[in-house]
């Protein structure tokens, strides 16, 4: 499994990285510190999965923008709650689940894998809010046909 981090904190993506790369099912880690570096390493490295720090506002943007251009990988979002509305506002921009804030570095290999199998890890709360935002969202699109 290669994974990507993203974090304008350079220490924290090196930090997180050299943690998971310590799992044994972890083959390689990669960080990017600004836009410019992650989708290079996107686009060289081809990671199954991006860690993404939505910490910073413009991580949001370069989730939408990576997830665009490199739709097989699987992108989750760490730094925000797993409150059923950010669960919500990371899926709308792409990413397939949130990383807890408690997670460990076993926790979150876990959390990869699922994620890699299609599988979202969220409270019913959270599966209730997403539904609610499809239904809207399928709502406003049909009120402007």
């Amino acid at each position: 499994m290669r994974i990507l981090i993203y974090s304008k904190t350079r220490l924290f993506a090196e930090c997180l990285a050299a943690g998971l790369v310590r799992h044994g099912a972890v083959e390689q880690t990669l960080s990017a510190f600004d836009t410019v570096s992650f989708q290079a390493q996107l686009a060289q490295h081809r990671p199954c999965a991006a860690i993404l720090d939505l910490s910073n506002p413009a991580a949001w943007d370069d989730a939408r923008a990576a997830k665009a251009l490199f739709r097989d990988t699987v992108l989750l979002g760490l730094s925000v709650s797993d409150s059923p509305e950010d669960i919500v506002r990371c899926a709308k921009i792409g990413c397939l689940g949130v990383i807890p804030y408690d997670s460990s570095v076993e926790h979150t290999v876990t959390f990869v894998r699922r994620a890699l199998r299609g599988e979202l890890r969220c409270s019913p709360s959270a599966a209730a809010e997403m539904a609610r935002a499809l239904c809207d969202s399928a709502t406003q699109r049909v009120s402007q046909m």
